[in-house]
């Protein structure tokens, strides 16, 4: 991952790595599978392009059952903030959460699609990168003010629940309008407790409202803020006093770790980066795959057809072969994006 100057700063300045400030009761709390996702192999960090896939029919009623009712995202998903965890934090994904989130989306489908399961995974990352952006815009009034800030805001309980009413609203962006998606994910977090079913608040136009609540929340003592901002603020109107959206812009989130955590449950879940379409081709490379080291070939684009071993560019056993034509359009393919899947396939721990 590369280095953010502001990340560093308020690491060595005001950060620690003592995990979550024992007062912060207003936060939610970290889930179970991240406690125990020590366990070997159960963890995989990806990058943020990396999609997820499941090739093959899957009956959407295998894995774990859809999410209910008042289950909130980050039961789902978790972030660890920087201030508090210098060596482990980023985003946390749980490929179980994926698929029963998935399943909740789209209650009517009998067969999980990768379509399906990437609506989910978005809904859940985009979720989490928001609790990222507003630690790193707190830090940016670190570095201006040389005072620790993240910290008291991390446990203040108006800025928590704000925090995830925002989240919520970005995470809702992110899902397409079309089908049932939307719907049932704003249908399922009207649910969810206090905060989190607030996010009709700060849906687009009003999303920069939100921001700037937050930044109020950042930049003074709570009380004050709300008793100039009482009762909460609603509308753009309410906030225009305070344009303070800039702390939000420009966040390094090319610089936020992610991590899957691997479900058993649900093994067909691959997480596959995928590479350009070219020649009628398209080459995604699993990151949990396992040996020997091969490829995955969408023929045509879009369409799961068949498995190459790599570098020697030969079909697994039990894997169709390309006709002719297509293993020349391979060759050219690997001639053109040889060097990146290469870099990919080696930083991949083959089980």
């Amino acid at each position: 991952m590369p280095n953010d100057l502001i990340i560093d700063f308020a690491q060595h300045r005001f950060g620690t790595d003592n995990g979550l400030p024992s007062g912060a009761v207003n936060r939610a709390a970290m889930p179970d599978w991240m406690r125990s996702e020590a366990e070997e192999g159960a963890r995989i960090q990806i990058d943020s392009n990396d999609l997820i896939r499941v090739e093959g029919d899957v009956p959407a009623d295998k894995g774990p059952m859809p999410v209910g009712d008042g289950i909130t995202i980050d039961v789902l998903a978790y972030y660890l903030p920087f201030h508090f965890y210098r060596t482990t934090w980023g985003v946390y994904i749980y490929v179980g959460g994926v698929w029963a989130l998935a399943r909740r989306l789209a209650p009517q489908k009998k067969v999980l699609d990768s379509n399906v399961l990437q609506c989910a995974y978005n809904l859940l990352l985009q979720h989490e990168l928001l609790h990222f952006c507003a630690e790193y815009a707190a830090s940016k009034i670190e570095v201006i003010t040389q005072k620790a800030r993240y910290k008291t805001y991390f446990g203040n309980k108006d800025a928590s629940l704000h925090e995830e009413s925002l989240a919520n609203a970005r995470a809702l962006r992110s899902i397409p309008r079309y089908g049932s998606f939307f719907s049932e994910a704003a249908a399922w977090m009207r649910t969810q407790g206090a905060g989190y079913c607030d996010f009709e608040e700060w849906l687009p136009a009003r999303f920069i409202a939100g921001e700037r609540w937050a930044s109020v929340l950042m930049t003074g003592p709570a009380p004050v803020a709300n008793r100039v901002l009482n009762p909460m603020p609603r509308g753009a109107s309410a906030c225009a006093w305070h344009p303070a959206e800039f702390l939000f812009r420009y966040a390094a989130e090319r610089c936020v770790p992610i991590y899957i955590i691997l479900d058993p449950s649900v093994p067909l879940v691959q997480i596959a980066k995928p590479f350009p379409k070219y020649r009628g081709l398209q080459i995604f490379v699993c990151t949990n795959d396992h040996k020997p080291p091969h490829i995955h070939i969408n023929c045509p684009p879009g369409t799961p057809y068949t498995h190459y071993q790599w570098p020697d560019l030969t079909p697994l056993p039990g894997y169709r072969s390309l006709s002719a034509a297509d293993e020349k359009n391979l060759q050219k393919y690997a001639g053109k994006f040889g060097s990146d899947i290469k870099r990919k396939i080696m930083a991949i721990s083959w089980k």
